[in-house]
């Protein structure tokens, strides 16, 4: 299995906010036990969509991300990978508000 990294996947991890939540939604992602050509179609179906932050992610809801995964035929795990989505949009919204906070910073590391 080809590794992915921040660059293969056109994340600029010393820019902003959102290029951040990129690459912790592409670990999300690839953290998956599924083909890494599919986890690659559905980062850049999600990433596509505009859901490029916590706040996206739960304002698509479950069904919209179930659609978008579903587009890459990411069929396996796409129930249980828009569920964690939005699990972890929320816990990170309400609990750190940002991947870039210092409190999110402490959390992503640990």
């Amino acid at each position: 299995m080809k590794r992915k990294t921040a660059i293969d996947l056109g994340v600029d991890l010393a820019s902003k906010e959102e290029e951040l939540f990129k690459w912790f939604l592409a670990c999300l992602l690839f953290g998956r036990p599924i083909q890494t050509n599919i986890a690659a179609q559905a980062y850049r179906r999600l990433v596509g969509a505009g859901l490029l932050t916590p706040d996206a992610i739960l304002r698509a809801g479950w069904d919209e991300l179930v659609r978008l995964l579903d587009e890459a035929h990411h069929v396996r795990y796409d129930f249980s990978t828009a569920t964690k989505l939005l699990e972890i949009s929320e816990e990170l919204k309400h609990r750190y508000g940002n991947v870039t906070d210092s409190r999110s910073s402490k959390m992503l590391v640990q």
